[in-house]
């Protein structure tokens, strides 16, 4: 097909052919109705907004350039969107000049092995930012929020969209991209993966396509389209090259990936490997640079999958944790096969398996990833665990003989976020990494025992699915404090509401108590994901924002009298801590130790606080924790009023006692 064609057409055409080939592949993946939603992406952001959700505002930013919507794009939009039969498909209205979106293209795991029907899918939008006012830009974030809504609720489809400035992609920042990157973390090292995974779906191609391998910088800014291709130049972006990193931006990226990797563990071990790979030594290739030499020397062009590549390449280059990878690999590979839809890629999986020294019960097993046992998944968190720590270690010592490698907000993200994460005070519920699935736990036994050291502690014993014996009563975490034991249930994710409990050894708390205590503190203090919080809060101090309290904690007897209070309070990074005061004042100490000293007054308002109601309603226990939200519900309004007139009247009271207040 290609022989006869010279230079950069043929380099050009290849990787178009390549594209498609891997965006048939994404679409076999998909059930047949979601193959549509996503064949209808382009055509949702060709053509004014209105036409499909009338309820935002008409659209002033969409137009993809030197994108032409077929017959049977126009009949597909129409199925879901009625209007659509009512435009009339005049060139001048619907294809005309006005082309604002330069570009959409799939990003990630899409057409890949580690693509599942459990996957969400990544869409950048490329736009060049500079044209356009603040005011457009809102219209199209708002449409993104309502194509993704509609999604949703379609067919459960989790999409995301990300405005993609194409100077910041020229000049490799990514620090506002989507407000979810450390843009300064990454630099060219995400372009490298812009390149290497990306599936260009309409608009413009990237310039990259077509310059021949091992341009240096000066040589691939001077190339320009040349014969047969001159027709295309307009369709062409030069959204910059991929040539070199420098190695100072390694350890920013590495530890960017550890903090994704508390979230998607099997995906950022690898990613973190392949960035060892580059770490190793200098002019080591990229592997968008890799994956295109493969397509340019390849005859007939074949399908270049870049999962694969980045598996063979860590393998390879790290062998000494060559199982790590391929046990990562193929856990997030075979993860939601559908063996109807899907055989082919469960038996290339297999043999793959088999290539790498593998023997077959070993690669079934880890198909079989969710009925492991809990001593499997812990030994494999271990791993994965002392894995991160080992690499942020191997190159800390490196990068902090470098300067401004990282940008001070990333290095505030970075920071605040491990530390959250790892750091172990005083009356903190600990986040602990895991690959426990929640709903894999089916019983949780809670036990009053004594420890090694004969002190009284609660002890949280699961029982996960499955009919082996080696499932069941699985210790996952102790403390002297039974609610703590149930927050730590709950801050780490394992709690989900069809769970069945049993309280055994005591006569304090009943199995009634403990799960209503833990359905209200789900409800009001649900598991966060540090990194986000923090991501949208890096520049401020970490000021408490919620608080769950118990009233007379220690005994669950109904009664009018307050004697002591736990508190449970989080704070604006996910943090939990607890504290407990005792004593008739406890609620006055409270108040006047805690909310007016380490909580964000500014931000407090009556979902600041929640009390835990328990027994039935009317009864005393359950008086005495109204009254005790009403009092808290009067101190923020009396904070807030008195922050409004920059002045205290008087102080609030809380029991007549009065609580002194500094307005800052």
């Amino acid at each position: 097909m290609f022989g006869k064609k010279k230079g950069y057409q043929r380099i050009f055409e290849k990787l178009q052919a390549e594209n498609l080939l891997r965006r048939d592949y994404h679409y076999s993946l998909l059930t047949p109705s979601r193959r549509e939603i996503v064949e209808l992406i382009p055509l949702l952001f060709h053509l004014d907004g209105n036409i499909f959700f009338p309820g935002i505002e008409t659209d002033s930013l969409f137009g993809i350039s030197g994108h032409l919507p077929s017959e049977s794009d126009m009949e597909r939009g129409a199925k879901f969107f009625p209007a659509l039969r009512n435009v009339a498909p005049e060139k001048k209205r619907l294809f005309g000049k006005k082309e604002c979106i330069e570009f959409i293209c799939l990003m990630g795991s899409a057409g890949t092995l580690g693509f599942s029907s459990e996957s969400d899918m990544d869409f950048w939008i490329g736009i060049e930012k500079r044209k356009f006012d603040s005011d457009q830009i809102e219209v199209l974030q708002n449409k993104i929020r309502f194509v993704e809504s509609w999604t949703q609720r379609i067919y459960s489809m989790e999409v995301h969209f990300f405005i993609t400035d194409v100077q910041d992609l020229r000049d490799e920042d990514y620090g506002e991209l989507g407000g979810e990157s450390c843009g300064s973390a990454l630099g060219k090292l995400l372009k490298d993966e812009f390149y290497r995974s990306m599936i260009h779906l309409a608009g413009k191609y990237p310039k990259y396509w077509s310059t021949p391998m091992d341009l240096d910088e000066v040589a691939y800014d001077k190339h320009s389209f040349k014969h047969s291709l001159a027709e295309k130049s307009q369709k062409m972006l030069d959204i910059g090259h991929a040539h070199e990193f420098e190695s100072n931006e390694i350890f920013g990226a590495v530890l960017w990936h550890i903090l994704k990797g508390f979230h998607s563990p099997f995906k950022s071990v690898l990613k973190i490997g392949l960035l060892e790979h580059y770490a190793a030594k200098s002019g080591v290739e990229l592997l968008c640079n890799h994956i295109k030499r493969k397509i340019i020397e390849s005859d007939p062009v074949a399908r270049i999958d870049p999962y694969l590549e980045m598996i063979e390449v860590v393998r390879k280059s790290l062998p000494q944790d060559a199982r790590l990878f391929e046990a990562c690999f193929l856990i997030k590979s075979f993860e939601g096969i559908d063996m109807d839809h899907q055989k082919s890629k469960f038996n290339f999986l297999l043999q793959l398996g088999v290539e790498w020294g593998l023997g077959k019960p070993e690669i079934l097993h880890f198909w079989d990833y969710r009925n492991w046992t809990f001593e499997e998944r812990a030994n494999l968190s271990t791993q994965i665990f002392n894995h991160f720590i080992r690499t942020y270690k191997n190159l800390r010592e490196k990068a902090m003989a470098q300067t401004g490698i990282l940008s001070e907000r990333d290095l505030t993200i970075m920071g605040k976020t491990l530390r959250a994460y790892l750091s172990k005070e005083p009356h903190k519920i600990p986040q602990e990494f895991s690959l426990i699935e929640p709903k894999s736990i089916i019983l949780v036994r809670f036990i009053k025992e004594r420890d090694s050291t004969d002190r009284m502690i609660w002890a949280l014993d699961a029982d996960f699915m499955g009919s082996q014996a080696n499932l069941k009563n699985k210790r996952l975490f102790q403390h002297p404090n039974l609610l703590c034991v149930c927050a730590w249930l709950v801050v780490n994710g394992h709690y989900h509401p069809s769970q069945k409990f049993t309280v055994a050894g005591n006569r304090e708390f009943s199995i009634l108590y403990v799960t209503e205590f833990l359905k209200q503190f789900a409800t009001f203090l649900p598991s966060e994901d540090i990194m986000s919080q923090v991501l949208r809060q890096w520049n401020e101090k970490s000021l408490v924002k919620k608080c769950f309290v118990i009233p007379n904690w220690s005994e669950t007897n109904d009664t009018d009298n307050l004697q002591s209070i736990m508190i449970f309070t989080m704070n604006s990074f996910g943090e939990v801590h607890f504290h407990c005061l005792d004593g008739p004042k406890c609620l006055e100490l409270f108040v006047g130790n805690y909310v007016l000293k380490e909580f964000a007054l500014k931000e407090l308002d009556n979902r600041t606080f929640e009390v835990l109601r328990y027994g039935m309603q009317g009864a005393p226990g359950f008086r005495l924790a109204t009254s005790i939200k009403q009092k808290l519900d009067q101190v923020v309004e009396h904070v807030l009023s008195s922050m409004n007139r920059k002045k205290m009247t008087a102080n609030p009271k809380v029991d007549g006692q009065e609580i002194h207040i500094k307005i800052t």
